[in-house]
This record gives C-alpha cells, structure tokens and sequence, in this order.
C-alpha cells in the first residue's frame, strides 16, 4: 500500500510542477513550453526514483507522459479544432 502512495502522490506533483512549468513559459512556442514542462517532470520522476531507491518509480512515466501530452496537443488553442490525426499517428 505505501508504494501505491509514493507512487500516486509523486506522479501528482511531478504533474502539478510540469502544468505549473508549462504555465509559466506559456509565452513561448507550443512545442517549446511542452519540452520544458516534459523535463520537468522527468526531474522530479527521476529524483523521487533516486530518494527512494527505486528504478522501478521511474518505468512507469514513459507510458504516462505521451498520453497527457496528447491529450493536450488534441485540446490545445493552438490546434483550432480537435485533430484526430495528431492522436492516431502518435
């Protein structure tokens, strides 16, 4: 049970920092804001894998994080509309 907790609670702020990243570098190109937001949840991922020791904290993010980006790559103002297309190919 307390694997689930550090897992859930560190997933969520890794989520929370990376919108949070993303927000602030808004400014910038889409693509670019996302690069930042993406490393910047990498980080946290990756540090909490190191506090914790465990590599296993770690595997999970590549399966996660595509599907939140796609997510908000369908959504985003920049798409103008919703593009099924961005979501098939990825």
């Amino acid at each position: 049970m307390r694997s689930y907790l550090v897992t859930l609670t560190t997933y969520a702020f890794a989520l929370i920092v990376s919108v949070s990243t993303c927000y602030l570098f808004s400014e910038y190109h889409q693509w670019l804001m996302l690069l930042i937001g993406h490393i910047s949840a990498t980080l946290i991922i990756f540090l909490a894998s190191q506090v914790y020791r465990n590599s296993s904290l770690y595997d999970p993010f590549w399966s996660v994080a595509p599907i939140l980006i796609v997510f908000y790559l369908s959504i985003s103002p920049e798409s103008e509309q919703i593009d099924l297309e961005k979501i098939l190919l990825i």
